[in-house]
């Protein structure tokens, strides 16, 4: 069995909870993503939505803490990496945080992180 573990990218693009909303409007320019892994002290929050963002942006001075979302879509390192292809390609995330057992944000995985070796493996 292929887990988690084995396709998460290290180089995970988060954001601090204490951040502005205007430093998560120039993170998601940067990163493409609709949703960006919240942080604190390197511990997983939540989520932000992208939509949110755009939404609220306009209020300058807000920040991340007031729009995040806490109970969210996460995998384990140890969980099956068929859950994170069922995920994606179900479309429910373009990016699914990936949190340890001591709830420390230790990647992502998106769909371009999944070889496609990988994908026949899982599905065969």
């Amino acid at each position: 069995m292929i887990k988690v573990s084995e396709i998460t990218n290290p180089f995970s693009p988060a954001i601090n909870i204490e951040s502005g909303i205007e430093k998560a409007a120039v993170l998601f320019e940067k990163t493409g993503f609709s949703v960006l892994p919240v942080v604190q002290n390197g511990h997983f929050c939540g989520v932000i939505e992208r939509e949110t963002i755009a939404q609220f942006h306009r209020f300058s001075g807000q920040k991340v803490v007031d729009f995040f979302t806490k109970n969210t879509i996460f995998l384990s390192p140890n969980d099956p990496a068929e859950a994170a292809v069922d995920l994606l390609s179900a479309n429910v995330l373009d990016v699914i945080p990936v949190v340890n057992d001591a709830g420390f944000l230790i990647g992502i995985v998106t769909a371009d992180d999944i070889p496609i070796s990988k994908i026949v493996d899982l599905v065969i």
